[in-house]
């Protein structure tokens, strides 16, 4: 995170989107600005996507 300058005005907007990546990896960026356009802070980050349907809370089978 680049923090450019400090927040003043009254309503801030953030906007974020994905710029690229693959199929473990997705590349993203954001920014937050305020109510004349300029910009407060930026961000980039990278993050690898998990397999969300091997992970349970039970790792017992279920029972009939």
């Amino acid at each position: 995170i680049s923090f450019m300058r400090p927040a003043t005005a009254r309503t801030l907007t953030a906007h974020a989107h994905a710029t690229g990546g693959g199929r473990s990896v997705c590349f993203c960026e954001g920014t937050v600005i305020d109510e004349t356009g300029q910009v407060l802070a930026s961000a980039l980050g990278t993050f690898k996507y998990r397999n969300l349907k091997s992970t349970t809370s039970d790792p017992r089978p279920a029972t009939e």
